[in-house]
């Protein structure tokens, strides 16, 4: 087991831009992202993970009451998420 998972995350909607094929591989980028920065800051690269979730794990629901998109909840859900696992 890892002592630090960084989890990406996306909104619901699909990728427009040549950047990225899909919400997969644009999460993925993301937690690798913040991977980097503790690589650089000396973590040792065995004790943390990166994940991607893409839109599977939504911290609120993205469309709102009528069906809508609902712009401040896809900001919510576009994030990145640091766990730092004590137990062992």
């Amino acid at each position: 087991s890892y002592d630090i998972v960084i989890e990406g995350h996306t909104d619901s909607r699909p990728i427009l831009s040549g950047a990225f094929p899909s919400n997969w591989e644009l999460s993925a980028h993301r937690a690798s992202q913040v991977v980097r920065v503790f690589l650089d800051e000396g973590v040792d690269p065995t004790r943390i993970a990166p994940i991607g979730y893409a839109d599977t794990r939504p911290e609120v629901p993205d469309r709102n009451e009528w069906g809508e998109l609902d712009e401040a909840a896809l900001g919510k859900n576009r994030r990145v998420v640091v766990r730092i696992n004590t137990a062992h």
